[in-house]
């Protein structure tokens, strides 16, 4: 599941990483009522949710998590709704970025590029790729406005 909800392998191995450290430092006090499994299941769920909640505006983990809502999750009509608008919005407002933003932007999501790749390919500097980036992140998480928080605590709801 942690694979999925992220960006890729190393990601989920650093989320694992999190709540295996967690057990063992909380070792002592730790009673686990039922199917270890189960409260392994729980604690990478809730792990990979604080992750998602923490790098949103760095990485655009909203996008990802709308891409995935729509397309894999059982949601209710209701949701699957709310979650289309906020993918609409999101390509919309991707639509509406000046062209070296959009680009920027295009390389970082959808090509999974360093900075200084992105500065390479458009013949600019690392530190100007990496503010286009952000730049194209503010104007989605503004046009998003409240749609985003919405968006979060439906897909929170889902995991539990």
């Amino acid at each position: 599941m942690a694979a999925n909800m992220l960006r890729g392998e190393e990601e989920a191995a650093d989320v694992l990483q999190d709540v295996f450290t967690s057990i063992w430092q909380r070792r002592g006090e730790l009673a686990i009522q039922g199917s270890v499994a189960a409260y392994l299941h729980t604690s990478v769920r809730y792990k990979v949710r604080d992750y998602i909640a923490r790098n949103i505006t760095r990485r655009d983990y909203l996008s990802l998590l709308t891409d995935t809502a729509v397309h894999v999750l059982p949601a209710t009509s209701q949701l699957r709704l709310e979650l289309k608008e906020a993918q609409e919005t999101i390509q919309s407002a991707i639509s509406r970025m000046p062209a070296r933003v959009r680009e920027a932007y295009q390389y970082r999501r959808e090509q999974h590029l360093s900075y200084a790749e992105i500065a390479e390919r458009m013949g600019t500097s690392p530190e100007t790729a990496r503010k286009q980036v952000q730049k194209a992140l503010g104007i989605i998480k503004e046009s998003l406005g409240y749609t985003g928080v919405a968006v979060i605590m439906a897909f929170s709801h889902l995991m539990k």
